[in-house]
């Protein structure tokens, strides 16, 4: 067993809620991805070697915990789901919606069918330690070999979750700023991850077909949609299912506390519905804006 003193680091969702801004984190955590997720996909591993380690992570209880918070729960009424009376129009609203549920269910389908990569599968704010100019990823029990937008698009998400909360725990101005932080966050993630899978792609890829000139940047633009429908499935389940956040959770003013939930909730519906038409991540920023 290794292990690694991490008491100079703090939780980055704490830090986030704080309006703390750490300027390297979000290109670590795109470098991060990357390399996770590069080498161990097809473009680098043998086949043999690929289809073995999909067996040792199989993990199908932690992923049984997944399909049901992130793809069933949410669109029904379920006694794991937790969400105030006050917003339970929006929650009902969710459940009679037969064109998200439509695309909920194709995201499900690709967390069951593309074993691409092998996942942390919980990337999360609160999974994430931060120090200046340090970034350590922690708590990748539910690990298995899954859909490559899953991990990036749950990283994206529970950015946009920090967003929809931060008026209710900074002034107006400070949450402003703090907001325009999340987005410049985002588009470092994805534009770090994006250059550097290309870039290794281009180096590592031992596939003689996945070497074909541009087949990793249609790769991952297939990688982007699915991104930001599983961004939206975060937003919503960790809206109104069993395991909330405290960027949202903690807001003292309940009136406030509702109105961060409803934003999150619509702005997760919407990118589940039109995930195929955000081609980029600045199309992904204006939708944002748009539902702000």
């Amino acid at each position: 067993m290794v292990m690694e003193d991490l008491s100079d680091h703090n939780i980055w969702r704490d830090e986030l809620i704080k309006g703390a801004w750490y300027p390297q984190a979000a290109r670590q955590l795109g470098e991060y991805l990357a390399q996770t997720l590069f080498h161990t996909s097809d473009f680098y591993l043998h086949p043999h070697d690929k289809k073995a380690q999909v067996a040792t992570f199989i993990n199908p209880e932690m992923c049984e915990i997944t399909e049901d918070l992130f793809f069933n729960d949410p669109y029904q009424i379920h006694e794991r789901n937790s969400y105030p009376a006050e917003i339970e129009g929006d929650v009902a609203a969710l459940r009679s919606d037969a064109q998200l549920k439509l695309a909920v269910a194709a995201l499900k389908h690709r967390f069951f069918s593309h074993a691409e990569a092998l996942l942390h599968g919980d990337i999360h704010s609160g999974s994430i330690f931060v120090a200046d100019g340090r970034l350590k990823a922690i708590d990748a029990e539910f690990g298995y070999f899954g859909p490559i937008g899953f991990d990036v698009g749950t990283a994206i998400g529970n950015l946009l979750l920090n967003f929809c909360g931060l008026p209710g725990h900074l002034g107006i101005r400070d949450a402003a700023a703090a907001r325009e932080q999340r987005l410049t966050d985002i588009q470092e993630l994805w534009n770090t991850f994006a250059e550097r899978f290309q870039v290794l792609a281009t180096e590592k890829t031992r596939d003689a077909a996945l070497r074909a000139p541009g087949y990793a940047s249609e790769f991952l633009k297939k990688v982007w949609a699915d991104a930001i429908g599983f961004c939206g499935t975060e937003l919503i389940r960790r809206s109104v299912g069993l395991s909330h956040v405290a960027d949202i959770d903690t807001i003292q003013d309940a009136e406030m506390r509702h109105e961060c939930l409803r934003h999150a909730i619509t702005l997760g519906k919407a990118l589940i519905v039109i995930a195929d038409r955000i081609e980029s991540v600045e199309a992904l920023i204006a939708r944002v804006r748009q539902y702000s």
